[in-house]
C-alpha cells in the first residue's frame, strides 16, 4: 500500500508543470521568404548563427526545466496550492520553437537553391 501511495504522489509531481525539455519543443513556422534572395554562402552564416542560437537557447531552456520541477517537487512537499500560479517554461519553449523554425526555414532555401 505505501509503493502505492509514493508511485501516486510520484506521478502526481512529473505531471503538474508545463514546462518541457528542448527536445520536446516543436519548431514554429517562419517563413523562408526572408532567406531567399540570400547568397549560398549568406545561408551559411545565417545557418551557423541560428545554430549557435539554438545550441544556447537548448542549455538554457533544459535548465528551466529543470528548475521548474524542483521548484514543483519543494511546492509539493511545502505547499502544494503554490503549483497553482506555476507557469513552467512556456515564454522559453515559444522562443525555442521560433529558432527551431529559423533554422529549418534557412534549411529549406539551402536546399531549393542547391546550396
Amino acid at each position: 500500500m505505501r509503493y502505492l501511495i509514493f508511485i501516486i504522489l510520484g506521478a502526481g509531481l512529473l505531471g503538474c508543470s508545463n514546462a518541457k525539455t528542448a527536445d520536446e519543443v516543436s519548431a514554429a513556422y517562419v517563413p523562408s521568404g526572408q532567406y531567399k534572395n540570400l547568397s549560398c554562402s549568406s545561408l551559411r552564416v545565417e545557418r551557423r548563427g541560428a545554430e549557435r542560437r539554438l545550441d544556447n537557447m537548448t542549455t538554457e531552456i533544459n535548465k528551466s526545466y529543470r528548475d521548474d520541477k524542483t521548484a514543483e517537487a519543494v511546492a509539493w512537499i511545502l505547499f502544494a496550492p503554490a503549483l497553482l500560479v506555476m507557469d513552467g517554461n512556456t515564454a522559453e519553449q515559444k522562443k525555442y520553437g521560433e529558432a527551431k523554425g529559423e533554422l529549418l526555414a534557412i534549411e529549406d532555401i539551402m536546399d531549393s537553391k542547391g546550396c
